[in-house]
């Protein structure tokens, strides 16, 4: 587009320039009808002076970090200071794995007590030891367990046909023993048979010093 000139707007056009303005030509219908119009110049203000600058001259180390110049040479990319130890979680992995072992150790070990303890097995056995008359000369009318959860040491296992166990027991004379039961089964299938093997406590406090005091008993 050609900029055609219009005498009366002359001395617009030089007061416009005077205060930072510049004049745009606009063409319209026709080349005689033109409209000039005045936007800011963001050179200058309004009284004609020079605007700052938008933003400061980078200094030179500033300028000098492109990508051109990132090398490690270069003091503009580089930092002179110790890089930081990495912190080690060894200690605090080997305490997790450590608690968690020994969590899931107990927590079995518990679990397989619980089993036994409640399996008919042993309550059949401490059943048939408490209407004992013998034991009940020794540990009185009622025959029970020393706790309320007590430890059941040994193995019950129907698939396997044994069961061993061993526990502490206290009667309500205060009388206190350990009671010890070994039941094998034999044969298979509708042959099979359980055979009882051991079957007594040994009873605290009532024999000579080394020596325990068997009560034998039998399902």
């Amino acid at each position: 587009m050609s900029r055609v000139p219009i005498r009366p707007l002359a001395g617009l056009n030089l007061l416009a320039s005077r205060y930072g303005w510049h004049s745009v030509v606009l063409p319209q219908a026709s080349a005689q009808a033109r409209a000039v119009w005045t936007v800011p110049n963001p050179l200058l203000d309004g009284h004609g002076r020079q605007n700052p600058p938008l933003s400061p001259p980078l200094p030179p180390e500033a300028a000098a970090r492109n990508l051109d110049n990132a090398v490690a040479s270069n003091p503009a990319f580089t930092i002179e200071r110790e890089l930081p130890t990495p912190k080690s979680y060894k200690r605090e992995v080997t305490l997790f794995l450590i608690a968690a072992i020994a969590t899931w150790g107990i927590g079995t070990t518990l679990a397989f007590n619980y089993q036994r303890f409640t399996s008919s097995a042993v309550t059949t056995i401490l059943f048939s030891a408490r209407h004992n008359p013998e034991i009940q000369k020794v540990f009185g009318n009622y025959l029970n367990f020393t706790s309320i959860f007590p430890w059941i040491s040994g193995e019950v296992s129907n698939l396997q046909g044994i069961v061993d166990v061993s526990f502490r027991v206290k009667g309500d004379n205060g009388a206190t023993g350990q009671l010890v039961f070994l039941s094998r089964r034999i044969g298979k299938g509708n042959d099979a048979k359980w055979v009882t093997e051991k079957f007594y406590i040994d009873v605290d406090g009532s024999a000579p010093q080394g020596q325990k005091h068997q009560i034998e008993l039998s399902l």
